[in-house]
C-alpha cells in the first residue's frame, strides 16, 4: 500500500543536534504535503516550543506529552491527564516530601514552576496558588530524585498514573500517554490502517509507534522492532529516506541521464569548500597525483585559459551530440 500518513518523532530524528529541522527536510515534508499524505509529529515534549520548533513545516496533528495532548486539524482533539483533584493531592503529598521547588506540573498552557505559575505562551508569571486553576495536569515532574526515593509515595497514587525516571528526574503522566496509543487514535480518526503509514523514531519511548505502523524506520539498529534503518538525525536521515521511497523515480540515476564510467556514488556535486584541504595542481601534475591518492577527488586541478585546439575540439563535440545534450540537461534542470 501507498503511504498516506507520516508519523514523526522530534528529538534526534527529525530534529538535528542544533535542535532544528533543515531547509532540506522542510522540502521533502513540503513534498509530502503537496502528495496528499496526512503529517505530524508525536513527542514527549511540552507544547512550549514547538511553534518555533516546527515553523514552516507541515502539521496535519500535534501530539506532545508523549500524547497527553493532540491537536488536530486546527483543534485539540483529546487530551489523557491526570484530573485536577488527584494531581493537586499528589503535587501537595509530593513538595512536603521533596521540596518545593522541586516538584512541576504542566496544565496547558500553563507551567508550575518552582512554586509559580507561569504562562507558557509568554513565560509571565501569573500567580502561585495552584487551587485558582481548576485544570487537569498533562504532566507532574519531580526534579533531582529517583524512583526509588518517592515510591513509598506513588504507592499511594491512582493506578492510571504512570511514572518513570528521565534523566535525573522522575515524570508522571497518565497510563494512556503512549505513543503507539496515539498514532492508533489519529489513524482510526482519518479512517486509515498502519499499513498506510510510516513512524520515524530513535529511542525505546518510540517503540510503541514503530509497531503500530506497517513501516517503521529508526536511525538506531537496537530497535529492534523498527523494520528499517535510516541515516542519523544530522544527515536528514527522515527526509532522505522518504525522497528515497516516495520520489526516487525523479533521482538522475532513474533518468539515466549521464553515460560515463565513472561509479554512480562519484556522480555527486559537493558544494562545498575544500580550499586548505585539497591540493591545487596544474593538469600536467594529475598523473603524479593519481599514484598516491586513492580518490580523483582528493585533488584540484587548477583552470587555465582554454587552448583553441581544445576549444575547437569541445565545439565540434558538443555540436554533433546538441540534441541529445539538450535533452539531458532539461531532464537534469526538471529533476
Amino acid at each position: 500500500m501507498s503511504i498516506k500518513v507520516i508519523f514523526s518523532d522530534l528529538d534526534d530524528t527529525l530534529l538535528n543536534s542544533e535542535k532544528k529541522i533543515t531547509e532540506y527536510s522542510r522540502r521533502i515534508f513540503m513534498k509530502c504535503k503537496e502528495k496528499g499524505i496526512k503529517i505530524g509529529y508525536v513527542t514527549s515534549r511540552t507544547c512550549r516550543k514547538l511553534p518555533e520548533l516546527l515553523e514552516g513545516m507541515p502539521c496535519d496533528f500535534l501530539a506532545a506529552y508523549n500524547g497527553a495532548w493532540l491537536w488536530m486539524d486546527g483543534k485539540i482533539y483529546s487530551q489523557k491527564t491526570i484530573p485536577y483533584e488527584d494531581g493537586l493531592r499528589l503535587i501537595r503529598k509530593l513538595e512536603k516530601s521533596s521540596g518545593l521547588g522541586n516538584v512541576c506540573a504542566y496544565f496547558e498552557p500553563y507551567i508550575y514552576w518552582e512554586g509559580v505559575i507561569q504562562d507558557s505562551r509568554s513565560d509571565q508569571k501569573i500567580g502561585t496558588e495552584l487551587e485558582a486553576y481548576w485544570a487537569p495536569f498533562q504532566r507532574i515532574r519531580v526534579r533531582n530524585v529517583s524512583l526509588r526515593e518517592i515510591e513509598s509515595l506513588l504507592t499511594e497514587a491512582p493506578e492510571y498514573i504512570c511514572a518513570y525516571e528521565q534523566g535525573n528526574d522522575v515524570f508522571m503522566e497518565h497510563r494512556d500517554c503512549e505513543k503507539g496509543f496515539v498514532v492508533n487514535d489519529i489513524l482510526k480518526a482519518y479512517g486509515l490502517t498502519g499499513q498506510e503509514a510510516v513512524a520515524f523514531g530513535d529511542s525505546v519511548g518510540d517503540l510503541s509507534m514503530l509497531q503500530a505502523c506497517d513501516r517503521s524506520v529508526a536511525q538506531e539498529i537496537v530497535l529492534a522492532s523498527a523494520k528499517e534503518i535510516c541515516e542519523s538525525h544530522d544527515a536528514d536521515g527522515v527526509a532522505k529516506y522518504l525522497e528515497d521511497c516516495l520520489f526516487s523515480s525523479l533521482s538522475i540515476k532513474s533518468h539515466k541521464l549521464v553515460k560515463t564510467s565513472l561509479k554512480n556514488e562519484d556522480g555527486i556535486v559537493l558544494l562545498e569548500d575544500v580550499k586548505g584541504r585539497a591540493p591545487l595542481i596544474a593538469f600536467d601534475e594529475k598523473k603524479i597525483y593519481d599514484q598516491k591518492v586513492k580518490h580523483f577527488s582528493a585533488y584540484v586541478i587548477r583552470e587555465e585559459e582554454t587552448k583553441e585546439v581544445a576549444e575547437a575540439l569541445f565545439c565540434h563535440a558538443l555540436e554533433q551530440s546538441k540534441e541529445e545534450v539538450a535533452d539531458c540537461v532539461g531532464r537534469l534542470a526538471e529533476t
